[in-house]
């Protein structure tokens, strides 16, 4: 626990120094020159979890923190250059904001009528047959292509930062932390950077795997029916009040054997806290024995039964545990 302490102040002392040295594109008031592009919103997923640190409050007060927003335009490739011409007003009580760009917008409206720009494409399309036209700089023909590459270079830079924003948020509205997202926006999980084989292995099967948060590695040695001998390696990564276990069977020489179904859901961070663990186990082991006895074992549905008992007995006990169905809402489990 101390590692994810260290880890999350590393990422907070991240964001101010990203705050200091990366200019705000967060303004609140639109600079002359600017247009309006797009107002962007929070978006809606399908199910979200809902925890004690990510309440639309809280995300909402994160998306509209100007430090929050410098860093994520930060990570998502977008240069200091590109950014001059890009500006975001945010509404903080609402948690949206209109982004505004710098171009010669008449000008735009008029070549865009001109050449009947109708999308994107279109937009490509004139922007090379402009610049193949003629090689003359001071030619309206390039002007004009001048003028439309500087408004193609706004709405790209646009596009990619709402969809870094939108990352983001469902990064949170899927349970995590703060820390993590901020952490989220800086990795690049590199396979080869890795040292740890049985994770480079891992991570070549599961490339979501958080290669940028602290985890806790365990393995052991297993013998299937045939006396075959095998290695069976998990990893476990907290992030506040949830968890995730990837896992991965190894052959003995350390290659690939198989995956393990499960591997990588969200679980409840208690099931692996030493607080808890052993009240859960005698739990476990008393749900186990009275789904026997009811005949529920082994049936469709019987997971979520013995999770539903499992809850009622830890409540029971002062202590308040959400399931895997509670906290993988698009996930079906029978």
């Amino acid at each position: 626990m101390m590692n994810i302490y260290r880890h999350t102040l590393s990422v907070l002392a991240l964001l101010v120094s990203t705050l200091v040295s990366y200019g705000s594109v967060v303004v609140t008031n639109v600079p002359d020159g600017y247009n309006y592009i797009f107002s962007f919103y929070m978006s809606i997923m399908f199910e979200e979890i809902e925890l004690s640190h990510n309440s639309d409050e809280q995300i909402n007060k994160e998306i509209s923190d100007p430090a929050i927003i410098n860093l994520i335009t930060k990570s998502c490739g977008i240069s200091e250059s590109e950014l001059v011409n890009i500006k975001i007003v945010i509404d903080t009580e609402n948690a949206d904001f209109d982004i505004y760009g710098k171009y010669d917008k008449e000008r735009v409206d008029q070549i865009l009528d001109e050449y009947s720009i109708k999308s994107k494409d279109d937009l490509k399309r004139t922007i090379k047959t402009l610049s193949a036209t003629n090689a003359n700089p001071e030619s309206i023909t390039a002007l004009n292509s001048k003028t439309l590459k500087e408004y193609a270079d706004v709405i790209r830079v646009d596009r990619i930062l709402k969809q870094a924003i939108n990352e983001y948020e469902n990064i949170r509205k899927s349970g995590h932390t703060r820390a993590y997202a901020i952490a989220s926006l800086q990795s690049t999980n590199q396979v080869a950077d890795i040292q740890d084989h049985d994770l480079r292995v891992l991570v070549e099967k599961e490339p979501d795997f958080p290669l940028f948060w602290p985890y806790i590695k365990r393995s052991g040695i297993f013998t299937n029916e045939t006396g075959e001998a095998y290695r069976q390696v998990v990893y476990v990564v907290v992030d506040g009040e949830i968890a995730h276990k990837y896992m991965i069977d190894l052959n003995m020489d350390g290659s690939y054997r198989c995956g393990i179904m499960g591997s990588g859901i969200t679980t409840d961070a208690k099931d692996i806290d030493p607080q808890y663990t052993n009240l859960i186990h005698k739990i476990e082991v008393a749900v186990s024995e009275e789904m026997i006895q009811e005949g529920s074992t082994n049936q469709w549905g019987s997971c979520r039964r013995f999770w539903e008992l499992k809850k009622e007995k830890l409540k029971e006990n002062g202590i308040e545990w959400k399931s895997p169905a509670d906290l993988n809402p698009n996930i079906c489990f029978d």
